[in-house]
């Protein structure tokens, strides 16, 4: 399917579409806008879910945090899509980041620990379930992913399932390519290790 500034709303297919759209919605074409929303956020919302796993954050709300600024400041961005994807992706980093904050100062104003965790983390759990669950295997990799030491988890998210490349997993977090090729190594190692003894 090919993107038209002028026709229906379909999900660009290429590279080069993505482009397209992405310069159309930068000035404005709402049609454009909902093109590439279709087209990044599947993964996005697997990020953000995965991110949230087993805490008390709602991927849900941060996801829709998320896109509401995405659209609010598109028309400040330049660049390529491949640059847009990161932007994007930095976006949802930052607010699920925000999130976490705002649970700790919330505990902190002495907030009930039972209350965050208990009915707040089923519903998390289930909506969590409800996306990844209906493959054990794929549940099982999210929860082994989220032991990895902070670093190694969240460039492994990034490249597996956000499917970001090393250079865009190092412009978002701010580290060198070789840095990520590490972090990415030793996690995947890590991970199928304790796939490895967890099959076994």
């Amino acid at each position: 399917m090919k993107y038209q500034p002028d026709g229906g709303i379909s999900i660009p297919d290429g590279e080069n579409e993505l482009e397209v759209a992405l310069e159309s919605a930068i000035a404005g074409d709402e049609r454009a806008f909902e093109m590439i929303y279709q087209s990044l956020n599947p993964r996005l919302v697997r990020y953000c879910a995965s991110q949230c796993y087993g805490s008390s954050l709602d991927y849900e709300e941060l996801l829709a945090e998320s896109w509401i600024s995405i659209a609010r400041d598109i028309s400040k961005f330049t660049g390529d899509f491949a640059g847009f994807r990161s932007w994007v992706y930095s976006i949802a980093r930052n607010r699920i980041r925000d999130g976490v904050r705002r649970r700790t100062r919330q505990v902190k104003s002495g907030i009930s620990l039972d209350e965050l965790h208990d009915s707040e983390i089923t519903a998390t759990a289930q909506r969590m379930e409800s996306l990844i669950e209906s493959d054990e295997a794929v549940t099982a990799i999210v929860a082994e992913i989220k032991k990895l030491p902070d670093a190694q988890s969240e460039v492994v998210l990034l490249r597996v399932v956000a499917d970001l490349s090393i250079e865009e997993c190092a412009k978002l977090l701010g580290k060198n390519e070789n840095s990520i090729r590490v972090l990415s190594h030793r996690g995947l190692a890590a991970l199928r290790e304790a796939l490895k003894g967890a099959g076994s």
